[in-house]
């Protein structure tokens, strides 16, 4: 009998010597995954029309781990009338308005708000050197100006200041066939 508790003992011995401790066995932690998503900056912008902004994006893969910028990243604007984007992000006002720029990888996408307003700057004329315009329809000069393309990056209005009989019903055609004397004209904006 010694001999058969003995060698249940021995057994016994041997099974617990051979388990192994469950906090010795390394633990691999899940995968924790996010959505990928773009960030845009700026994230709001105002720019004076016929000016420029740079906007960038930065792209998070989904560990949330800043990734390189996919190659296919598309760049629009909704509103093309009021700014035009190209494919690197630079932006261009066109008219006062408002747009959003908006970039996209595959159905991710990041909008900025941009406001375009009124270029406030000085302008700069297309004046001609020197003009001789036709006078008591003697063919001297031209008979006609464009004052729109003189001005045609410019919001204002033109003025005949001196009142003078110059048809100024279309300021892109004016006719100066009926000019006497000299006449002065001014661009307001």
């Amino acid at each position: 009998m010694f001999k058969k508790i003995l060698f249940v003992a021995l057994l016994a011995t041997t099974f617990t010597a051979c388990k192994k401790n469950v906090d010795d066995v390394p633990v691999t932690p899940p995968v924790v995954t996010v959505p990928e998503r773009l960030e845009i900056t700026p994230t709001t912008s105002s720019i004076l029309t016929g000016q420029t902004a740079q906007f960038t994006v930065k792209y998070f893969n989904n560990l949330g781990v800043l990734a390189p910028t996919p190659a296919s990243l598309a760049w629009s604007s909704s509103n093309t009338a009021v700014a035009t984007v190209n494919q690197t992000g630079l932006t261009t006002a066109v008219a006062i308005g408002q747009t959003n720029i908006v970039a996209t990888y595959n159905t991710i996408t990041a909008t900025a708000a941009v406001t375009v307003v009124v270029n406030n700057t000085t302008p700069v004329l297309n004046l001609p050197a020197s003009l001789t315009v036709c006078r008591l329809n003697t063919g001297i000069g031209p008979t006609t100006i464009d004052f729109v393309s003189i001005a045609d990056t410019m919001d204002g209005q033109w003025f005949n200041t001196d009142n003078a009989n110059v048809d100024v019903s279309n300021w892109g055609s004016v006719d100066f066939t009926t000019v006497q004397t000299a006449d002065t004209f001014l661009f307001v904006y």
